[in-house]
């Protein structure tokens, strides 16, 4: 089995392309035997098509199909994998020079998710963003963090596949995260490195409003509005380090308890 499978997406942005490309190779003859990469292009007409079939030597496996939209690609190139951990980097946006390299490999041991930091790229600017060091359930109902510096299991993110239904079309990984954190009890850690450049000029920072009313019909489509409001107050508590190890120290009946407690609170 290969250690990390690497997923690109792509839809005529060649530029993009080539500069995600660039980032992931060549990569050294001692971790070739460590990752695999899989390129899903939804049959492009910019060039797209002819760079990725010129360059195919690289060694990646490409499919060139038309999709129904960029959950859908995502979730044909992660059918595809065969490595115990999976990162989606799509085109435009860029690997770390050192993430790719043996030494930080052997860092994918014993964790569900693994996930650092980022540089934020808008006009050709960078920004670094020190992600959250404390990644659980109550952080993911008010915030997310960046899908491309994320390595995951594979079987747990085929687990949990991306949604493809048109009323989330932009907050598929959000709710894949979400989903993960709600259900499954995860071995999380946060690596103080720089994982990947992200381009925040692609559709979902391009559509803040649309994204953050995706993800609240997505949480109103599970939850009653008194569930929403105790989680809330339960999420506002986790900043403060009494209340945090208080919550965390709950039995599941204790804790279904408190969630019933804060709930009839705020409908009152």
């Amino acid at each position: 089995m290969k250690k990390l499978s690497i997923v690109t997406i792509n839809l005529n942005n060649l530029i993009g392309l080539k500069k995600t490309m660039d980032s992931i190779y060549p990569l050294g003859a001692d971790v070739d035997d460590l990752i695999e990469h899989i390129v899903i292009d939804g049959y492009s007409d910019d060039g797209s098509q002819e760079y990725l079939i010129a360059n195919k030597e690289l060694g990646y496996s490409l499919t060139i199909e038309k999709d129904s939209g960029i959950f859908n690609a995502m979730n044909k190139g992660l059918k595809r994998c065969e490595g115990e951990y999976v990162i989606f980097m799509n085109s435009g946006d860029l690997f770390n020079n050192e993430v790719l390299e043996k030494e930080f490999l052997r860092q994918l041991e014993n964790y569900d998710i693994i996930y650092g930091n980022i540089f934020l790229e808008k006009n050709g600017q960078l920004k670094t963003e020190i992600q959250t060091n404390s990644l659980d359930f109550f952080y993911f109902l008010g915030k997310t963090i960046c899908h491309q510096s994320v390595f995951m299991k594979t079987e747990l993110c085929k687990k949990y596949p991306f949604i493809e239904r048109k009323e989330f079309s932009i907050m598929g990984d959000w709710i894949q995260l979400f989903e993960l954190l709600k259900n499954e009890n995860l071995k999380v850690k946060h690596v103080n490195e720089i994982i990947c450049t992200y381009n925040i000029e692609g559709e979902s920072e391009k559509n803040k409003d649309l994204r953050l009313k995706q993800r609240n019909d997505y949480l109103h489509s599970i939850y009653s509005n008194w569930e929403l409001e105790g989680l809330i107050k339960i999420s506002r508590l986790r900043s403060r380090k009494y209340y945090n190890f208080l919550i965390k120290s709950l039995d599941k009946y204790s804790y279904a308890r408190l969630l019933n407690f804060l709930g009839c609170i705020a409908s009152h």
